[in-house]
């Protein structure tokens, strides 16, 4: 278990918490066309979010939205994305011909 925890800590960054938090918040505000005025206290924040976890239609736009969050289309397998690191050898490339 604590291999698993330092495999998640070890690839959490900033981005990818904000990314998830987006993936979840803005299709609840999209859905009901929420606006600044409309929240005006912590209740109707926590009502706005009991409805939409009891609407299908919501909770599949999260998922979609999820998806798209931590979808890598560059490889074949679902994962957390890692840090940003330069890629190497698209700088070390000796093989192309002149």
């Amino acid at each position: 278990m604590n291999i698993i925890i330092s495999k998640i800590r070890e690839r959490m960054n900033v981005t990818v918490l904000i990314q998830t938090l987006l993936a979840i918040v803005m299709p609840v505000g999209v859905y009901y066309g929420i606006t600044v005025d409309d929240i005006t206290s912590w209740s109707k924040l926590l009502n706005i979010f009991v409805q939409a976890l009891l609407n299908p239609a919501v909770i599949i736009a999260i998922c979609i939205s999820l998806w798209q969050t931590f979808n890598n289309p560059t490889v074949c397998k679902f994962s957390i994305p890692e840090k940003v690191e330069i890629e190497k050898d698209l700088y070390d490339n000796k093989n192309i011909e002149d």
